[in-house]
């Protein structure tokens, strides 16, 4: 099955659903992404998450959706925004302004694999601070 920017809305809206029954609401903003830093930091703490391969069958899913959720959230934020998506599924892109570039796939998989200090919140913070650079 392709995955189509339609594919990575469900995939959000399904992952919101998800948390609102473990009493995390989420709402597309900035500050949203800190909760779901802090989902991530359960993950690994969990031991659900293997640091040098993190995308395993298991997590495919919630890989997937974190990822849909994080673009989802920065084309709601920055103007001019957009899913781009290749065949090779880890390469998906949210293109902004035509300038930038963020890699939401790629983002989550280093938040696995590094922890706090590859956030998804300072990854928002800083595409918001140069996408706004770019107008």
């Amino acid at each position: 099955m392709r995955i189509t920017k339609e594919i990575f809305k469900e995939k959000s809206d399904d992952f919101v659903k998800d948390l609102i029954k473990q009493d995390i609401t989420l709402d597309y903003t900035l500050d949203s992404l800190k909760q779901v830093d802090s989902f991530l930091q359960g993950l690994v703490a969990m031991g659900l998450t293997d640091k040098e391969n993190p995308l395993n069958k298991s997590l495919d899913r919630i890989v997937l959706s974190i990822a849909a959720y994080l673009g989802e959230t920065l084309i709601k934020i920055i103007p001019n925004s957009e899913w781009v998506i290749p065949i090779e599924i880890i390469e998906t892109q949210v293109v902004i302004n035509n300038a930038l570039y963020a890699f939401p796939i790629k983002r989550v998989i280093n938040c696995l694999r590094t922890g706090t200090d590859d956030s998804l919140f300072s990854y928002g913070i800083h595409l918001v601070s140069a996408s706004n650079n770019e107008v």
